[in-house]
């Protein structure tokens, strides 16, 4: 499914870690989320694969739809050239969490514990 897209929304306003992200980065895809804990602050380096869109719990509903749909225009505004390194910073960002990485570091974790 991914790979028919050119970039991924996350409206959530809460997310831990973000497998959804995750597989979204790691098809290349650029990434637009609000600016809440974890996830999409994990996975969405503003300006380098994506944007986070400043987001408060307190906002009004449409203040927040309206920076959505600006970062969204922003991001379509982008050259090809500009777009291509979003995709592939992406791609880039999804390698710090193979298989191997994280087991390496849980084996770490564990013998310093």
């Amino acid at each position: 499914m991914y790979p028919q897209y050119q970039v991924y929304l996350s409206a959530s306003i809460w997310e831990t870690f973000g497998l959804t992200l995750l597989e979204a980065a790691s098809y290349g895809l650029s990434l637009i989320g609000l600016n809440v804990h974890y996830g999409n602050q994990l996975f969405i380096e503003d300006g380098k694969n994506g944007y986070l869109v400043d987001y408060d719990h307190n906002a009004d509903e449409e203040v927040v739809i309206h920076a959505m749909a600006e970062k969204i225009i922003t991001y379509y505004s982008l050259t090809f050239e500009e777009e291509a390194a979003f995709h592939q910073h992406s791609r880039q960002l999804s390698h710090r969490f193979t298989e191997e990485k994280l087991l390496a570091e849980w084996q770490e974790f564990l013998k310093n514990s």
